[in-house]
């Protein structure tokens, strides 16, 4: 999935923690290091949200593993 990509599943659903963790998965992909600045804070989004069934708990505790190490 590329960032266009990305950016319609955001649009579609901007609550979706999978989407912004994908979004900066995707950044860091493409672009390397210098990227990951810019993936933090979709990472941060994603690791505040409140999940809203249990597939949504391991994505936003996906996030927060990240975020955290």
């Amino acid at each position: 999935m590329g960032p266009k990509h990305c950016e319609t599943a955001l649009k579609l659903n901007p609550d979706a923690a999978i989407a912004r963790i994908g979004y900066a998965n995707r950044l860091v992909m493409r672009e390397g290091k210098t990227a990951r600045s810019r993936a933090e804070e979709p990472c941060e989004e994603a690791a505040a949200r409140e999940p809203l069934d249990a597939t949504e708990e391991l994505d936003v505790a996906l996030a927060r593993a990240e975020r955290d190490d």
